[in-house]
C-alpha cells in the first residue's frame, strides 16, 4: 500500500512538472540504491498518433557496467492504451549525462515489452502518458 501511494505521489509530481516546466530537460524519477540515477527529457515528450515519444537517460554512477558503459540515452515510443514499449533508438556512452558516445542502436525494437511488476520505467510510462489524458 506505502508503493503505491508513493508512486502515486511521484507520477503526480511528474505531471505538474511537465505541465508547468517548459523550461525543464532532464527529470530525475528515480534514483536506486546502488547509486544509479535515471530521468526523463521533458521537452522531448510528444504523441505520433497514438503513441507518446520521450528520451530516458540512464547514469550509472558509482560503477559503470561490465561493458564499461556510464550512460545511456533512449528514445522510447508508448503505447499509453495498453502501457507498453519498445526502444526506437539507444546510445551507450562512456561517461555520465550521455558524454563520450561509444555505441548507437538505431533499429527500433521488433516486439513490445510490457511492465514487469514492480518494474521501475512504471513509473517514467505513467507520467508521460498521462501529460496527454
Amino acid at each position: 500500500m506505502i508503493y503505491f501511494i508513493k508512486k502515486t505521489i511521484l507520477i503526480s509530481s511528474l505531471f505538474f512538472i511537465f505541465s508547468n516546466a517548459s523550461y525543464a530537460e532532464w527529470i530525475k524519477y528515480l534514483s536506486t540504491e546502488i547509486g544509479d540515477d535515471f530521468y526523463i527529457n521533458a521537452k522531448s515528450i510528444e504523441t505520433k498518433g497514438k503513441f507518446v515519444f520521450y528520451e530516458s537517460l540512464s547514469n550509472y554512477t558509482k560503477k559503470p557496467l561490465k561493458s564499461g558503459t556510464r550512460s545511456f540515452i533512449s528514445t522510447i515510443k508508448v503505447d499509453c492504451e495498453l502501457l507498453r514499449y519498445k526502444f526506437v533508438n539507444t546510445k551507450s556512452f562512456n561517461k555520465l549525462w550521455g558524454e563520450e558516445l561509444k555505441k548507437e542502436n538505431n533499429k527500433e525494437d521488433k516486439e513490445w515489452s510490457k511492465l514487469q511488476p514492480n518494474d521501475a520505467r512504471e513509473i517514467a510510462l505513467r507520467a508521460v502518458c498521462n501529460k496527454f489524458d
